[in-house]
């Protein structure tokens, strides 16, 4: 199955319920697995073909954004999924688990007899493990396009003052510029992770960031490109 039609079947059987907090501001509050037959039959055969889902933008970036609410703001509370299975006009609650940050689990399964109960429960976990793997953001690396671009706008500021603004010996003029920028590149990994990201942070969780889903997205991606290696 290609990843367009992944991206299409995973939206179409998960939710992300918010809760509303403020007049303007919204938190995901749970997410929700709403399975049908058809439904059902296609992910238990991405399954069985070992095929690994890819979560669309929108949902990676919501479901990360509840992630760093969890952790940040209310750490006891853990991150819910609850499953349900839509039967004919009857919606059965399967299951619904919580899992903590120290690693812990409850899980809560209702008496509602159906054949393939425990199909369903393979899968709403096989879910949530899919959705952990890709949670983490990944570092940049130096080589990265942003690394580059950051250090020749730094690079050309540094030339700039070193050339026009000192008037000194060429080779002093060079040995400065090859200092500065030494410099900067021990610097600028450490002042990025430690301290725009951290504002990034704050912004995501009850700043401007904070308000709608369309700028949470904004804010972590730019959090995602300013987590350096180094």
């Amino acid at each position: 199955m290609s990843n367009l039609l992944v991206h299409n079947l995973i939206d179409s059987c998960l939710r992300i319920e918010q809760q509303r907090v403020s007049p303007r501001r919204t938190i995901p509050e749970q997410i929700i697995f709403d399975f049908n037959q058809d439904i059902l039959d296609q992910i238990i055969a991405l399954r069985n073909n070992q095929q690994q889902i890819e979560l669309s933008a929108d949902n990676l970036a919501e479901l990360r954004y509840y992630f760093l609410v969890n952790i940040l703001e209310s750490p006891g509370l853990g991150i819910t999924f609850k499953t349900y299975y839509q039967k004919q006009e009857e919606k059965i609650t399967i299951i619904k688990s919580v899992i903590y940050l120290s690693g812990k689990g409850e899980q809560f399964i209702p008496n509602e007899a159906l054949p393939f109960k425990e199909e369903i429960i393979e899968l709403h976990y096989w879910l949530i493990e899919q959705i952990f793997r890709q949670i983490p953001f990944k570092y940049q690396r130096r080589n990265s396009i942003l690394w580059w671009s950051l250090l020749g706008l730094i690079f050309f500021f540094l030339a700039l003052i070193t050339f026009w603004l000192m008037p000194l010996v060429f080779w002093v003029e060079i040995l400065l510029l090859l200092v500065f920028t030494d410099i900067i590149l021990r610097v600028l990994p450490y002042f990025l992770n430690q301290y725009l990201s951290s504002w990034l942070l704050h912004q995501l969780l009850l700043g401007f960031f904070s308000y709608s889903p369309k700028r949470r997205k904004i804010g972590l991606y730019l959090l995602s490109t300013l987590l350096i290696e180094y």
